[in-house]
């Protein structure tokens, strides 16, 4: 083990004593060769001991996988390791879980600080909304703007397949923050190939298809779900697109396509046809399709 020196000495106590306001009642272990946080932390924090899990644990690189065996879920360690040595194994999950909060160097030493944050199971992903589009950008951002501001939604993950757009499109989807999956294709490609596409990128049974033309109703995503949910035999969710004739009358549509949904594994890939002939046959067997009116949208013109 590397000894600490003088000069690291005064530098763990710095920091002990900056985060001395997190150390209230602390449970504590001081794994280094020379003990000063023991030491440190015996004098500063009243109420400190040492009962396991601990609150606050200093360790060196080569202590650091046991660590964090014994370190509280959330808590503090304090790691001094000679420049250029790395920490001994640590597991993907365990590394996920630390965030560095600071480092200081002393001499050819360095005192890292992490935060232990257990990370949350990742929320099981339930919808995949695939939007093909083609030279539509201002119809596209309206609707990335209605999606993020449903905030009822179940969780979702976001699939556009563009159709080598020549107007703002790449640049508006290269500055939509959060997580975004952009399918690349030519301009020749049909609308049919641009879903295909993106469904063999789905990563959830429940897919989504939506035409930038449509802006989806608050709470759209919610129903869809529901009704799948609803239905377990059900293959096909076909969604209503309101729009206005010239003569300004409301019109109905469940036909049109803009706006459905499917089960995944009810999809045949391979199966002859086009798109309305493939979704038909999917919605042609009695219960296998839902008509949700909660699943609607406008179409813009």
């Amino acid at each position: 083990m590397c000894l600490l020196t003088s000069s690291s000495d005064e530098v763990l106590e710095a920091i002990l004593a900056s985060i001395r306001a997190d150390l209230r009642a602390v449970s504590f272990l001081d794994m280094s060769a020379a003990n000063t946080g023991a030491a440190w932390v015996r004098d500063n924090v009243p109420g400190a001991c040492s009962i396991e899990p601990y609150d606050l644990v200093v360790c060196e690189a080569d202590q650091f996988g046991r660590a964090l065996e014994v370190c509280a879920p959330t808590s503090l360690l304090l790691v001094q390791r000679p420049i250029n040595t790395k920490f001994a194994a640590v597991t993907p999950d365990a590394r996920r879980e630390l965030s560095k909060i600071s480092r200081v160097r002393a001499g050819d030493v360095e005192w890292m600080l992490f935060a232990r944050q257990p990370t949350s199971p990742p929320t099981p992903l339930k919808i995949s909304v695939i939007v093909p589009c083609q030279d539509q950008a201002r119809p596209l951002w309206r609707l990335l703007t209605a999606l993020a501001g449903d905030d009822e939604a179940p969780s979702w993950e976001l699939i556009v397949c563009d159709r080598g757009s020549f107007d703002e499109t790449s640049s508006l989807l290269g500055a939509v923050e959060g997580s975004i999956e952009v399918v690349l294709l030519t301009r020749e490609a049909t609308l049919e190939q641009a879903i295909a596409m993106g469904m063999e990128r789905a990563r959830s049974e429940i897919v989504a298809v939506v035409d930038p033309q449509v802006v989806p109703t608050v709470g759209w995503l919610g129903a869809l779900f529901d009704a799948f949910e609803a239905s377990p035999h059900a293959r096909y969710c076909a969604g209503r697109v309101l729009s206005r004739d010239d003569a300004g009358e409301v019109q109905e549509d469940w036909s049109s396509f803009r706006l459905f949904g499917l089960r995944l594994s009810q999809w045949d890939f391979g199966a002859p046809g086009n798109l309305a002939e493939k979704l038909s046959a999917l919605g042609a067997d009695s219960g296998a399709l839902i008509t949700a009116p909660a699943v609607e949208g406008r179409l813009l013109r």
